[in-house]
């Protein structure tokens, strides 16, 4: 009987330490805690990392907006200038661009013929009119091709007779904010009358 029964426990003994090789539900529960919080976190990180990455092209391509916008208005006023119509030709053709609305101009028409429009009524800062972006990589405010969240807002504001300032805006919408980019230029009279 005795030695049944020291094989009894030492069976016992040996199966409890099998049983206590295993995990624990605490311990299996903080181990998922651990892992979860590791993959949010990535996942955030990755989110992040395509925001920002969608932010910088915006950006990038709301710069190249505003810089054309400022080569439109020096084309039209190098235009009018040297073709005989003088500074004040310049202005006249561009009055709609006058504060404080400005206006829009479609630099995909140019050298045929400008088209610039007032922005009334304006939200905010911006035109309320959206640019496309043609099937040929141009934006324009026709609506042909794919309509955008870029909008674009030309201000010529008179310094005197010869002189003026050229403040170009555009915005777009990005994760339900609006981000704006704002460019400026002096332009001058550079050809005596």
């Amino acid at each position: 009987y005795s030695l049944s029964a020291s094989y009894r426990i030492k069976y016992m003994m040996k199966n409890k330490t099998k049983l206590n090789k295993g995990f624990t539900l605490i311990e299996t529960l903080v181990s998922l805690a651990i892992l979860t919080t590791a993959v949010v976190a990535m996942i955030w990180v990755a989110g992040n990392g395509v925001s920002d990455a969608l932010y910088s092209k915006n950006k990038i391509i709301s710069n190249y907006l505003a810089q054309e916008g400022i080569e439109v208005v020096r084309n039209i006023r190098d235009g009018e200038v040297s073709g005989g119509a003088g500074w004040d030709g310049f202005m006249d053709v561009t009055s709609a661009c006058l504060p404080p609305y400005g206006c829009t101009i479609d630099a995909t028409a140019i050298p045929a013929t400008v088209i610039i429009e007032e922005c009334v009524p304006a939200v905010g800062e911006i035109c309320n009119s959206p640019l496309f972006l043609t099937p040929a990589s141009y934006y324009t405010h026709e609506a042909i091709g794919t309509k955008t969240s870029f909008r674009r807002r030309i201000v010529i504001s008179p310094i005197n007779d010869s002189e003026a300032t050229v403040t170009v805006t555009v915005a777009w919408q990005q994760g339900g904010k609006e981000k704006k980019i704002v460019v400026g230029n002096y332009l001058s009279a550079w050809f005596s009358e």
